[in-house]
């Protein structure tokens, strides 16, 4: 639930869905559980407004 209130809110910041590239580069550091970045990607996925 973090994980996604943290999603939205940047693509909120960013000027909301479809003006912002959202995207983890090398921001993922060894030893980042993958359920944590699957988190990520399906907040990013779930975003609506």
């Amino acid at each position: 639930a973090q994980i996604t209130a943290a999603v939205h809110q940047n693509i909120r910041d960013a000027g909301g869905k479809g003006q912002h590239l959202l995207n983890l580069g090398h921001g993922v550091l060894q030893g980042t559980p993958e359920a944590s970045v699957a988190a990520f990607v399906n907040a990013a996925k779930s975003f609506t407004e």
